[in-house]
């Protein structure tokens, strides 16, 4: 059986029952976590960087809001969590143009401003307080609580008259349910963009070729030249390739059968050697009777 707790010689208690050991051990953090609170923090801070909000703001097709500075060096650097995956580029983030909280310079207490909320609705005058859903719209990136835009039934902006449509609206800071309705917009958004053009896709692509296979040698890019539509190198020489794509005719051929205009573009290797080959008579020569 368990014994006894007994009386240490400082007269406290000394406890020498394992059990009660053991279910002190094993007893569960009742540390409760306030889900307004936590919604309140994310009003607060940059969702990338943990870094507190400060202008400019921007939002993703997710709902998630950072600041801009933090976003663009992640983007640069590839440092960017998985978690905001969906980000191809700048082209994903729209400016958030939120109305802030006007008691939050009015020398109100800290504490005070984290439970009323940093920002405002400027309809209903609801604050980010982590009890209201807020929405930003996609088109010109002023937000709005979910209640306003429900009960005024708008098809253009409150603030700058700017049209939008269902489709256009985002939760900020969305819960569950609220995100799967922001990745159904985003999805829709997405596929009525307008597709690249077929240049910009080769060119990524050669770009992206060109970086896989390294850049070719300074020597090899200075040995070859462009001029007036004849292509040059010290092995080859092509002349009138851009006459010829231009009327069909092969004017290199007929121009390079005469051997006049073809001794014009005889690089120095072929005049020494032919230099040397060449058979000249000098005064010093035996064969030569007086």
């Amino acid at each position: 059986g368990s014994q006894p707790c007994k009386m240490g010689g400082d007269g406290g208690t000394h406890c020498v029952d394992r059990t009660i050991i053991v279910k002190q051990q094993a007893a569960p953090d009742r540390k409760v976590t306030d889900p307004a609170e936590l919604q309140r923090l994310r009003w607060c801070t940059c969702a990338c960087s943990a870094n507190t909000l400060k202008k400019p703001i921007v939002f993703c097709d997710k709902g998630y809001i950072y600041n801009k500075q933090d976003i663009l060096e992640q983007l640069v650097s590839k440092s960017l969590h998985s978690k905001f995956k969906h980000i191809r580029g700048m082209r994903d983030l729209h400016p958030l143009n939120i109305k802030l909280n006007p008691h939050r310079d009015d020398g109100v207490g800290a504490a005070e401003i984290a439970t009323t909320g940093w920002f405002i609705c400027p309809i209903s005058g609801l604050t980010t307080s982590g009890f209201y859903a807020f929405c930003a719209l996609r088109t010109c990136g002023h937000v709005f609580s979910e209640r306003s835009l429900k009960e005024v039934n708008l098809s253009t902006c409150a603030e700058c008259s700017t049209p939008f449509t269902p489709n256009d609206v985002v939760y900020l800071n969305a819960n569950t349910e609220q995100a799967k309705i922001n990745l159904e917009r985003m999805e829709v958004y997405r596929a009525s963009e307008p597709a690249v053009p077929e240049k910009k896709k080769k060119k990524r692509k050669a770009e992206g070729a060109a970086g896989a296979a390294g850049k070719k040698p300074a020597a090899e890019a200075a040995a070859r030249k462009s001029v007036g539509g004849a292509e040059f190198s010290n092995d080859k020489v092509t002349v009138g390739t851009a006459l010829a794509a231009k009327t069909g005719v092969k004017a290199h051929s007929k121009a390079m059968a005469n051997p006049v205009y073809a001794s014009i573009f005889t690089n120095k290797e072929e005049e020494a050697k032919r230099l040397k080959e060449s058979t000249f008579m000098c005064r010093s020569t035996t064969n030569i009777r007086c």
